[in-house]
């Protein structure tokens, strides 16, 4: 079987295109029939035949792997790397391990937010009310359910308001944002 075919060539990025973004499509799927190994690709560089994608096998990781180099793999009774006809492209935090051993190290991971979340109103610089949203955190193994921040996943808030010192619930006592989207610690200042 042939491991990649000029459609679905033509569909691959290049090489480091695919840098920037946090969740990049994978167009091939190959796996090994007789273990527990799997390749996804969402790069290609016809010349070298290299890809680059998540690879399930001891450990699931992104990294580089040589289609030469697979196709040249002989497994018992002759058996080889094939492809998977019937794998449709999707982000790769979707790609799973068939053997479900392993977790995709692209999926989302809470961080480490309970289940409640807790709205704040605060007044910004400008006079106007503001809600600022406190998630109950895991992290603390006290038991006595105290509200703690975690650090914004986001990266971003999408605003700019400052409570005053001590003014917020959540046990940060300098001025601070919690992101809109995800609720935590945007800044810290």
């Amino acid at each position: 079987m042939k491991l990649l075919t000029k459609e679905i060539e033509r569909k691959l990025p290049g090489l480091g295109t695919t840098d920037n973004q946090a969740d990049p499509v994978a167009y091939l799927k190959l796996f090994a029939p007789w273990a527990n190994w799997s390749w996804y690709a969402c790069e290609y560089d016809p010349e070298s035949e290299v890809c680059f994608g998540l690879v399930y096998g001891f450990e699931a990781e992104l990294g580089h792997f040589s289609l030469a180099e697979l196709a040249e793999v002989d497994g018992p009774f002759g058996i080889t790397i094939e492809r998977d006809t019937s794998f449709e492209p999707k982000p790769l935090s979707r790609c799973e391990d068939p053997t479900g051993l392993q977790e995709n190290p692209l999926k989302a991971k809470p961080l480490s937010v309970g289940p409640v979340a807790i709205p704040l109103t605060v007044t910004a610089e400008n006079g106007e009310p503001v809600t600022l949203t406190v998630h109950e955190t895991t992290s603390d193994t006290s038991g006595c359910g105290k509200l703690s921040p975690f650090w914004c996943g986001c990266e971003k808030s999408e605003f700019g308001c400052y409570p005053e010192d001590g003014a917020c619930t959540c046990g940060i006592y300098k001025h601070h944002v919690h992101c809109a989207k995800c609720g935590g610690v945007s800044q810290v200042g």
